[in-house]
């Protein structure tokens, strides 16, 4: 008998071929999982199996994030000030009423894209106002035009920036002065669609 009373299998059992243990140097029968003597799982089971593959899986995924961190630095040429949305500086109000030009209604009308975010400054009568909290919205009247045989109506959208100041009734005179923002399209009482230049309004003053 072997230590541990396992058989005494030196070389050879009934010609069946033999493995000696890594741990323990017991010889047992090559079809065991396990040493008899030790316990020791035997080379190439599946223990040996699942380490190999994870080292494996391992080494894939860190050469995959390798990879990825070199072409994505080098496919993203952009820099942060690339990724920062410049604005224009804070302007005063009298800065700001100065930039503000007046331009010809049948042209702003008809064209209407070529004049956005342009500064632009329109006088006339409130035809209708309409308030939601700080939000306004006006329909200017400036007048017959013979030129185009109708009224001269712009669409002011304004917000207000303090609660307190004065506000805009119908009827009143006023000056606005903002930004074209191309064509504001409402129905009528009528149930006709009519369209007007629109103007993004930064200040209003009563004439």
């Amino acid at each position: 008998m072997g230590a541990y009373g396992s058989p005494d299998l030196s070389v050879q059992d009934n010609g069946k071929d033999l493995r000696r243990c890594k741990r323990c140097g017991e010889y047992f029968y090559k079809g065991w999982k396990r040493c008899p003597n030790c316990g020791k799982s035997v080379g190439g089971g599946a223990e040996g199996c699942l380490v190999a593959i994870l080292i494996v899986v391992g080494i894939f995924m860190f050469m995959a994030t390798l990879i990825g961190m070199i072409s994505g630095g080098s496919g993203d040429t952009s820099t942060v000030e690339d990724n920062i949305k410049i604005e224009e500086p804070e302007i005063s109000k009298e800065e700001y009423i100065g930039k503000c030009s007046i331009y010809d209604y049948e042209e702003i009308s008809r064209y209407p894209d070529n004049y956005k975010g342009k500064y632009a400054k329109f006088s006339g009568e409130v035809f209708q106002v309409l308030y939601d909290e700080k939000y306004v919205d006006i329909i200017l009247n400036m007048g017959y035009n013979e030129k185009i045989k109708d009224y001269q109506t712009v669409h002011v959208s304004y917000t207000k920036e303090d609660e307190k100041e004065a506000r805009i009734l119908e009827n009143d005179k006023i000056t606005v002065y903002g930004q074209l923002d191309g064509i504001y399209k409402y129905e009528s009482v009528r149930g006709d669609e009519i369209s007007i230049p629109l103007v993004e309004v930064k200040y209003i003053t009563l004439n």
